[in-house]
C-alpha cells in the first residue's frame, strides 16, 4: 500500500493547501470529483471544521451542519487561517441518480502529517462474521483509494506552475469574494 505520509515528507503545507483544494472544488463545483475510472464522487466538507492562525495559536471551530458554507469560517479563511482539522463525508452516487447515493464515508481530517481518523464506513450489509470484516477492508480500500487519488491530482496540479498559478490564482479570487458573498 502506498503511504501518503511518505509522499508528503515534510511538506505538511500540502496537505493545508490539498484541504483548501477540496473546500474550493466543493464551493465552486458542489464537490463533484471524477476519477481516472470514471467515477464520480461527491466530497465535502462536513459538521467540523477547524481554521488556525498561521502564527499564533488562535483557532476557530465549526461545528453542525456545513461549517464551510459559513459566513463566519469563510471569514476566518479570508483573514488568513488555515483548515487545521475538518470532517470529511465522500459521497458515490448509485447509476440511477445523482441525488442517490450508493455509499457514504466519513473521517476527520488534520492537515499537520496529513492523519485521517474516526474513519465510519458505508454501513455493512452482510450478517456473517468473515464476510463483514472482508466489506469493511474493501471499503477502507475503496475510501483510501478516492483519498490517494484526489491527492495525487492535487499534486500534480500543484507542482506544475502552469497548472498551479490560474488555479491559485482562482482560488485567491474566490477568497477574496467571501468577504463580499
Amino acid at each position: 500500500m502506498i503511504n501518503i505520509k511518505e509522499l508528503i515528507g515534510e511538506k505538511d503545507f500540502y496537505a493545508k493547501e490539498f484541504i483548501l483544494w477540496v473546500w474550493y472544488n466543493f464551493d465552486v463545483n458542489e464537490g463533484q470529483v471524477t476519477l481516472k475510472n470514471g467515477t464520480n464522487i461527491i466530497v465535502l466538507i462536513e459538521d467540523k471544521l477547524i481554521l488556525k492562525e498561521t502564527i499564533g495559536q488562535q483557532e476557530d471551530l465549526f461545528k453542525g451542519g456545513s461549517p464551510s458554507e459559513s459566513i463566519e469560517a469563510k471569514y476566518a479563511l479570508k483573514t488568513g487561517k488555515t483548515i487545521k482539522e475538518c470532517k470529511i463525508k465522500i459521497l458515490k452516487p448509485s447509476k440511477s441518480g445523482v441525488n442517490d447515493f450508493l455509499y457514504e464515508w466519513v473521517f476527520n481530517f488534520k492537515s499537520e502529517g496529513f492523519k485521517i481518523s474516526g474513519i465510519k464506513l458505508p454501513q455493512i450489509t452482510v450478517k456473517e462474521n468473515i464476510e463483514k470484516f472482508k466489506q469493511r477492508v474493501v471499503f477502507l480500500e475503496e475510501l483510501y483509494s478516492y483519498i490517494f487519488e484526489m491527492y495525487e491530482n492535487f499534486l500534480t496540479i500543484r507542482t506544475e506552475e502552469s497548472t498551479w498559478k490560474p488555479l491559485e490564482q482562482e482560488m485567491t479570487e474566490w477568497i477574496d469574494i467571501i468577504q463580499e458573498g
